[in-house]
């Protein structure tokens, strides 16, 4: 019996051995377990965190739409601005060519022009006689003057004559002399 003894010891030591190779098998897929469930709380956890930032940028979506709103109604009016603008730029575009053209115009002009010194020469020129015409004027009037008073006396003179009955007017040669001094009256009063 010994030998049986010996044989089952032997089978039991055999399947301890088989039972303690089990049991860290079992060990072993009991940590991969745990593990494996370490990973998927945590997986969980970054599901949990994820959900609370899609929930936080949905609840963001309406302020998200009123930008993009905002934006386009202002893209709208600086569109308007830059064509209103654009306008403004083309005008003053076709003012400057304007000016330009009216510029060279006077680059003309005055290439056309005789030279400043013949303009000073002729300005002199001109100057000169309207001084001589000036003083011709003032003699032709100092003239004037003189035959007016002239023409005055006679008048006067002629009146005393025609006043005096006395006065030998009726004769021809008197009443001839009355006669100029009547027409030189004539003549002042116009």
């Amino acid at each position: 019996h010994l030998q049986e003894a010996n044989k089952l010891l032997d089978r039991v030591n055999i399947a301890k051995s088989e039972t303690e190779i089990a049991l860290k098998s079992i060990q072993n897929n009991v940590d991969k377990l745990d593990d494996t469930l370490d990973s998927l709380r945590g997986f969980d956890q970054q599901i949990d965190d994820s959900k609370a930032l899609s929930d936080a940028a949905i609840k963001r979506l309406p302020d998200i739409n009123a930008t993009i709103q905002a934006a386009v109604s202002s893209n709208a009016k600086t569109q308007s601005t830059l064509e209103i603008v654009s306008k403004g730029h083309k005008n003053t575009l076709g003012t400057i060519d304007e000016l330009q053209n009216i510029i060279n115009n006077l680059e003309d002009t005055l290439d056309s022009l005789p030279p400043q010194a013949d303009v000073a020469t002729e300005a002199t020129r001109l100057n000169e006689e309207s001084k001589d015409l000036k003083t011709n004027l003032e003699g032709a009037a100092a003239d004037m003057d003189f035959q007016l008073e002239d023409a005055r006396h006679l008048n006067a003179t002629a009146q005393e004559v025609i006043s005096d009955n006395s006065s030998p007017v009726r004769h021809e040669p008197y009443h001839n002399l009355i006669g100029e001094c009547l027409l030189c009256r004539l003549l002042l009063q116009r």
